[in-house]
């Protein structure tokens, strides 16, 4: 796999980690019950949820 290969893969991971943040949110989990299950900060994961944490994308 090349990098570029890499990185897409990765961004797709990426993607769907956020969407399974959201879907666990909508359904109740408390920021620090997800951030716990993914292995990091509730406060990251608030940052992922009202969007200031994901890279901006060019383009």
């Amino acid at each position: 796999m090349d990098e570029k290969q890499f990185k897409k893969v990765f961004d797709e991971i990426t993607t769907i980690k956020n969407l399974l943040i959201l879907i666990a949110s909508k359904n109740g989990a408390q920021s620090a019950e997800i951030g716990k299950v993914i292995n990091t900060s509730d406060s990251r994961v608030r940052q992922i949820l009202t969007g200031l944490g994901g890279k901006k994308k060019n383009g």
